[in-house]
């Protein structure tokens, strides 16, 4: 199972040059196909915090360009649930202080999931072996 993180799914969204190479575009084009990428929902959170801050704009109102987005993408959204939410306090070795960071992270691990991401933060943390991850 693949997780992608808040700006993953956004440069996936727009071919956004910062994914890198066509391997990673193609590698998530086929676990899209196949089934369906999934993402935390408080990427959602994440994703409306930059619209107040203006780092994203449409013409759309946010709700329908999320709901759009989503649907254009296939994405699954992973709701936090009790499991996740105590993972995130407790999770191992020292990892940052950021909640949605910490949401995103304790999702990947409670499903077993790989996350993709090119997040300095996580990916040292992930080489300290606390979780899989597919750098970008």
């Amino acid at each position: 199972m693949i997780i992608i993180d808040t700006h993953i799914w956004l440069w996936f969204l727009k071919a956004d040059k910062r994914l890198g190479n066509s391997e990673i575009v193609d590698f998530l084009k086929k676990e899209q196909k196949k089934s369906g990428l999934r993402m935390a929902s408080i990427s959602l959170w994440e994703i409306s915090m930059l619209a107040a801050k203006k780092r994203i704009v449409s013409d759309k109102n946010l709700k329908t360009w999320i709901n759009d987005a989503l649907k254009l993408t296939n994405i699954k959204l992973i709701n936090l649930n009790t499991d996740i939410a105590v993972d995130t306090y407790k999770l191992p070795g020292k990892f940052h202080g950021d909640p949605a960071d910490r949401i995103i992270v304790a999702t990947a691990r409670h499903l077993n999931a790989k996350l993709v991401t090119a997040d300095k933060k996580i990916i040292e943390y992930a080489d300290k072996g606390h979780l899989e991850v597919i750098e970008v």
